[in-house]
């Protein structure tokens, strides 16, 4: 029995600092080992990397939203879906389950998890904010977690108080979600890896829809974490701020959103969603391999030439 609930899930305290990270969509601020210094790192961690989805993967992203369409949300149903991400899990007869909604503490080996995010939405062709645009391109992704070696170099200014950082990283390989047995021992690596994606995934699975009620009503819908985070601002989501009675709507000019609007765009420097996705992952890495409750602090003598 697992009675230190070692495999049960993410810990709150790693869920906590993502949620931190994600919610500015920067790296934390780094306790400095003097007021004014610098210094480069090196270590081994996780990021999450997005790709075009494959023609089969397409497919079946497109059989899972119409799905998803057709589950109706209390009394009202999804009329048009303009985001819709799920981690698939894959069951040994090859079909494939969503899991779309928050996950909590809880096992989950032998249930054909893995560490992908499908992603299927519908941004503007027209990457020209200035451009009124009514014509939308679907989009296929898939973010994976892999292992990467990340080369980081932090300073800190005192008299402005400031933290600057930069920092590449280089991918080896894909880190699969773990299958344990009970006579071999677990892969602790891939437990580690597999909670961050978990914790991660949690900020962006889910749908932003149009919805229909019983009485002829709509509305728009955001079911996902990502209305509290930094991914809102995304170019990939426009769509979704257009839909109205008449979906889908035209996107409008920058100067003509509203402020609200403008200002999560801003955040986002109106990237797309694949390249928000890969640099919060590594944003999250090292602000949690940067912090006092998953690292270790002790004294060192320096000895240094002048």
């Amino acid at each position: 029995m697992d009675t230190t609930r070692r495999f049960s899930g993410v810990r709150s305290e790693l869920s906590l600092l993502v949620n931190q990270v994600a919610s500015i969509g920067e790296i934390l601020s780094v306790e400095p080992p003097y007021a004014d210094s610098a210094y480069s790192s090196m270590f081994l961690g996780p990021i999450v990397v997005c790709r075009s989805a494959s023609p089969s993967e397409q497919v079946e992203m497109d059989h899972q939203l119409q799905l998803h369409l057709e589950t109706p949300l209390g009394s009202s149903k999804e009329l048009k879906s303009a985001y819709y991400a799920f981690c698939p899990a894959f069951g040994s007869d090859g079909g494939v389950t969503a899991h779309w909604e928050v996950r909590n503490q809880g096992p989950m080996n032998g249930t054909g998890a893995s560490n992908q995010l499908w992603l299927i939405y519908t941004p503007f062709a027209d990457d020209d904010l200035e451009n009124r645009i009514c014509d939308t391109v679907t989009k296929y992704t898939v973010c994976e977690l892999w292992n990467a070696t990340y080369s980081i170099d932090l300073a800190w200014n005192s008299s402005t108080r400031s933290q600057r950082a930069s920092y590449t990283t280089e991918r080896h390989n894909l880190v699969e979600f773990p299958d344990d047995h009970s006579k071999t021992p677990s892969d602790m690596v891939k437990h580690a890896y597999s909670a961050f994606f978990l914790a991660f995934r949690n900020q962006i699975i889910g749908s932003l829809g149009w919805y229909e009620d019983e009485t002829g009503y709509q509305h728009g819908v955001i079911d996902s974490p990502i209305q509290q985070n930094i991914l809102l601002g995304s170019s990939s989501l426009d769509q979704y701020f257009t839909f109205n009675k008449n979906t889908p709507g035209c996107r409008l000019p920058f100067s003509e959103m509203s402020l609200q609007r403008r200002r999560d765009k801003n955040l986002a420097a109106n990237r797309t969603i694949d390249m928000l996705i890969e640099e919060l992952s590594a944003n999250v890495t090292i602000s949690i391999l940067h912090n006092e409750l998953y690292t270790y602090v002790y004294s060192q003598n320096i000895l240094a030439s002048l």
